[in-house]
């Protein structure tokens, strides 16, 4: 993604508190330290301090193996075998079988939210890209980071805890903007 693009959408979403930052920063930085969890190449870039880093690490398999995965390689990922702590799905994949995975990172700078699709077809991990958190993103994606539910507490001042899935993406839905909306 353009780094002027998304500079114009993460004003439009929530500022957390600096602890919730703090947190969230505590936490990828553990997982990241993590041997066994499964790395992606991808350049992240954060919009709000500018750091960039090269991979990320993802929580998506339920019995991940420490490999660093790039566009192009095998990765049998099936929406029953998707790590049910940390993600849900939200609508079937398509005929074909291609999946659209949604997920994010903490910027390792920051602890700014980096948000990520992961597209796998035929069992090959077909394409890992920045994204913008928005409308078109949640449109695009077959199964989502549980991350998203700290956005949507955040919009409406509740839980995430409290909140379902249907929950979660009705209140992005409403409340996120496309990017073609963004002045």
């Amino acid at each position: 993604m353009p780094p002027d693009i998304a500079e114009r959408i993460a004003p439009t979403l929530p500022q957390f508190e600096e602890s919730e930052h703090q947190e969230g920063h505590r936490f990828s930085s553990a997982i990241a330290s993590d041997p066994t969890a499964d790395r992606v190449k991808l350049r992240l870039w954060c919009p709000a301090c500018g750091t960039e880093a090269d991979s990320t690490t993802t929580l998506l398999r339920q019995e991940p193996t420490g490999r660093m995965f790039s566009p192009g390689d095998r990765w049998p990922v099936r929406p029953g075998r998707i790590n049910g702590y940390w993600f849900f799905d939200v609508r079937a994949p398509g005929a074909d079988g291609a999946l659209v995975v949604l997920d994010g990172d903490c910027c390792h700078g920051c602890g700014a939210d980096l948000w990520y699709e992961l597209a796998f077809e035929r069992d090959h991990l077909t394409r890992a890209r920045q994204v913008a958190l928005s409308r078109s993103t949640l449109d695009r994606c077959h199964v989502c980071s549980t991350r998203v539910s700290v956005v949507a507490a955040a919009l409406t001042g509740g839980a995430a805890h409290q909140m379902g899935p249907g929950d979660v993406m009705a209140v992005l839905r409403s409340r996120l903007a496309r990017p073609d909306e963004i002045a």
